[in-house]
């Protein structure tokens, strides 16, 4: 959950994401709470900690290998899927590599706002996640070269 946080940013009344979405939180994009208007930090650290609940149990079911997983990669995998949700926008190339143990393949998949010239933040966020991803799994891979490559991104 920190990590999410540290990502997200507590904001007590709604407002518009960067795509007009509107939002409020910690990026709760759900309407029973974004038409309050005002959420409290402990409402909202709630709210994330229900999602991420259900979602990993979302998650368990669609990630070949996710039970397995080091911690590290799961929180990685967390976070990224609280920003893009897996499997409910495209990601059949990560759910692929995932079925096939090509852990760099995965990492390379996790994009979504990689190349997003008007958001470092999201930038950052991406690399950490990646970075967060890899961690633990390098030990259990054969290297390839565009792992080193694509976290200097």
């Amino acid at each position: 959950m920190n990590l999410i946080a540290g990502f997200e940013e507590f904001k007590a009344k709604r407002y518009n994401d960067s795509k007009g979405v509107p939002t409020i939180g910690y990026g709760t994009t759900d309407p029973k709470w974004v038409n309050k208007g005002v959420i409290t930090e402990a409402q909202a650290r709630q709210i994330m900690r229900e999602h991420l609940v259900a979602e990993d149990a979302r998650l368990a079911g669609i990630i070949h290998g996710w039970n397995e997983l080091p911690d590290t990669a799961k929180n990685a995998l967390r976070s990224y899927n609280y920003n893009f949700p897996i499997g409910r926008k495209s990601s059949p190339k990560f759910l692929q590599a995932m079925r096939n143990r090509d852990y760099n393949e995965a990492m390379l998949q996790l994009d979504a706002g990689w190349n997003d010239t008007e958001n470092s933040g999201l930038r950052k966020r991406r690399k950490i996640e990646r970075e967060l991803f890899m961690r633990d799994l390098k030990d259990v891979m054969q290297p390839r070269s565009n792992f080193a490559n694509a976290v200097k991104r």
